[in-house]
């Protein structure tokens, strides 16, 4: 693989984390919920309601969004070992994350109250979410894992 297609491949991974997790996500996150939702679960079974949601109408679409981005990329680059362009696509995702958490720790948003969490307690809330979000922290790297288990089982060239 040429350093130029490397490039582009790493590139291709950014844009498709900032693609499936900031644009998508942002989008996702914004929907509105009914309380009738909440309701059916029962008072005392709001974090179960929450990680349901989270997985449905969260986790799952930026996961499926990956796989096939994922795939697409490597499908589109021929004659180059697939661990190379996965290798490329990995270290765009990592490279946009780390970009996202540096932007979001370094610039919080302007919060209405006087009390701003500081720098590291933004970074645990990025890293380490409550169990419930778990599944949309862990679903762009398990997208990402999937397509590459595929493209190596299938042989996609």
């Amino acid at each position: 693989m040429s350093p130029l297609q490397f490039v582009l491949i790493f590139a291709a991974g950014a844009g498709l984390y900032y693609a499936a997790v900031v644009l998508l996500g942002g989008i996702l996150a914004a929907v509105a919920v009914p309380v009738a939702y909440f309701d059916w679960f029962g008072p005392g079974n709001t974090e179960l309601a929450l990680a349901v949601l989270q997985f449905a109408s969260f986790a799952l679409p930026i996961a499926l969004v990956v796989v096939a981005g994922t795939l697409a990329v490597r499908r589109l680059v021929l004659g180059s070992a697939s661990h190379a362009v996965l290798l490329a696509i990995l270290l765009g995702f990592i490279a946009c994350f780390a970009y996202e958490l540096a932007s979001c720790v370094l610039l919080p948003p302007p919060e209405t109250s006087a009390q701003v969490p500081a720098p590291a307690e933004r970074v645990r809330e990025a890293l380490l979410p409550p169990w419930w979000a778990a599944s949309g922290t862990l679903a762009p790297w398990l997208g990402l894992a999937f397509a590459a288990w595929w493209s190596a089982r299938k042989r996609v060239t």
